[in-house]
């Protein structure tokens, strides 16, 4: 796919947000604002949500 970047530095907008300690979840601010969400809680429902497509995927399999 000769359209994407293939460049090994991140974009200057993401250094920027990592220099300035956003980094996303953890710090509670990166790309998006996460200051009035329940960290914990977020990863919970990310991982059951990963769960669930790999249950899926496995049940497709021959």
């Amino acid at each position: 796919m000769p359209h994407l970047k293939t460049g090994t530095q991140p974009a200057s907008t993401i250094a920027e947000l990592v220099d300035a300690g956003h980094r996303g979840l953890p710090s509670g601010r990166g790309v998006y604002d996460w200051s009035d969400r329940d960290g914990s809680a977020l990863l919970k429902e990310r991982e059951e949500e990963l769960f669930r497509h790999l249950a899926r995927d496995k049940a497709k399999e021959p």
